[in-house]
């Protein structure tokens, strides 16, 4: 069910789930892991991916 959104749990048991705000035109990120560390460089590297794409499709990131 992608109603609320897109949520991938992977072998360690982190999750990255993909939202729409439901009062905002914005997407939500949530990052959860065991280390606070993890969470951030994670979160970072999405980031920078969907900007990279964002760009390349001439939107604003």
């Amino acid at each position: 069910n992608k109603m609320d959104g897109v949520r991938m749990v992977f072998a360690d048991e982190s999750i990255i789930h993909f939202r729409r705000s439901g009062n905002a035109p914005e997407m939500r990120i949530y990052v959860e892991t065991g280390d606070r560390g993890l969470s951030g460089r994670m979160l970072s590297e999405i980031k920078h991916g969907l900007g990279a794409v964002l760009t390349a499709r001439g939107a604003a990131a």
